[in-house]
């Protein structure tokens, strides 16, 4: 990413976690590459978040030059240190879940006793029949179908 327009770097201390970044490929290594994401620094792509299946070969995936689209995995803007993934983060992590938290998601399974949600952790969520409204629910294919979006409160997690 060129800095043509005259624009700051991005801080090190501005980028979280999980942060959706542009960039472009600056140098390729047997480990893994160098990226350029406007940042005061290039960031560090090792050869395991290239995708989510075993890369034996960076070049097989990357090339100088190339656009990519990552996200911030770690920071250590003391240190001066992005590591980066092109490997998608799951939207929560388990230590994010906490009771109370409302999150979206999508019903991939309809039981009789109640609704499997996609949320974007590691494992779907569960929506008990008998927490789907406030009255009586016999059948809860009667309130989600399977690909409906809904929005839940989480009240309690498992790991």
């Amino acid at each position: 990413m060129s800095n043509e327009t005259n624009t700051a770097p991005i801080k090190l201390a501005d980028l979280k976690s999980k942060m959706k970044l542009a960039g472009k490929v600056k140098k390729v290594e047997l480990f893994g590459a160098f990226i350029d994401v406007g940042a005061e620094r290039d960031g560090f792509l090792h050869i395991s978040q290239l995708r989510k299946e075993k890369t034996n070969r960076v070049q097989d995936v990357l090339g100088v030059d190339q656009d990519v689209t990552v996200w911030a995995r770690k920071v250590d803007a003391h240190a001066g240190r992005l590591d980066l993934t092109m490997i998608e983060p799951l939207a929560y992590d388990w230590d994010e879940l906490k009771t109370g938290l409302i999150v979206k998601g999508k019903a991939i399974k309809v039981e009789r006793f109640g609704a499997f949600v996609d949320i974007g952790a590691e494992r779907p969520g569960f929506i008990h029949v008998r927490e789907m409204m406030s009255g009586h629910v016999d059948d809860p294919s009667e309130v989600v179908k399977v690909g409906q979006e809904v929005e839940a409160k989480v009240i309690g997690v498992r790991k």
